[in-house]
């Protein structure tokens, strides 16, 4: 939804709201890093060149006030590459955006800890919108951890508006009745595929054929 708030297109319509991204903040468990100010002097990996995940990890430092003046050495690595650079203390933190586990970070060779971003969420909020929202984290996602609170992302599925309204249509039934096979088992955060959830595309309209069949089915 930011990337969509960012940059507006009059072609591209939603067919719906279909899961929440978690940009989440990773340290090593016994790093004497415990808030975002820590990262200060801190080597950082903030995503894969060219990915979503590294203008949100830029927004959130800036928001954070460790953006400036090369406050943090920020490499760019994708997430894989990432974990393995945490355990080998070859970085410091890894920001990234993901579901709840994030496979790369499930099963780590080190233990991790997540940092808490509640304090960034107002500051994105006003300057980007709604496109960024607050949202739990439970305790021990990641090994032992206490309950954080970090930055939710909706995620849009998009059509273009050229697409025919029939054929978004049927994408609105396999999201509506295919969801269960669409989440994962091991998902724990906010996974949408519900009517109600779908249609809350902000300030994106919905393709017409996703409106038509929403209110088909649910009025």
């Amino acid at each position: 939804m930011d990337a969509a708030y960012s940059h507006p297109s009059g072609e591209l319509a939603a067919v719906g709201c279909v899961y929440e991204n978690y940009f989440q903040v990773a340290v090593r468990a016994d790093s004497d890093i415990e808030s975002m100010d820590g990262l200060r002097g801190r080597k950082v990996s903030i995503g894969a060149p060219g990915s979503g995940a590294t203008e949100v990890s830029q927004r959130v430092l800036r928001a954070a006030g460790v953006a400036d003046g090369g406050a943090v050495e920020q490499v760019r690595l994708s997430m894989s590459s990432a974990a393995d650079a945490l355990t080998g203390n070859e970085i410091d933190a890894v920001m990234w955006a993901g579901g709840l586990p994030t496979p790369a970070f499930a099963q780590p060779r080190a233990a991790i800890r997540l940092l808490d971003l509640g304090t960034v969420v107002t500051d994105l909020r006003r300057e980007f919108g709604t496109a960024y929202e607050a949202v739990p984290v439970p305790p021990n996602v990641y090994g032992e951890h206490p309950e954080v609170t970090t930055v939710g992302i909706p995620n849009l599925l998009l059509a273009h508006l050229d697409v025919p309204d029939r054929v978004v249509a049927a994408l609105v039934s396999v999201l509506l009745d295919q969801s269960s096979a669409l989440v994962p088992g091991q998902a724990i955060g906010s996974q949408f595929l519900d009517a109600r959830s779908l249609v809350m595309t902000g300030s994106i309209p919905l393709h017409p054929g996703a409106e038509q069949e929403y209110r088909r089915r649910h009025g």
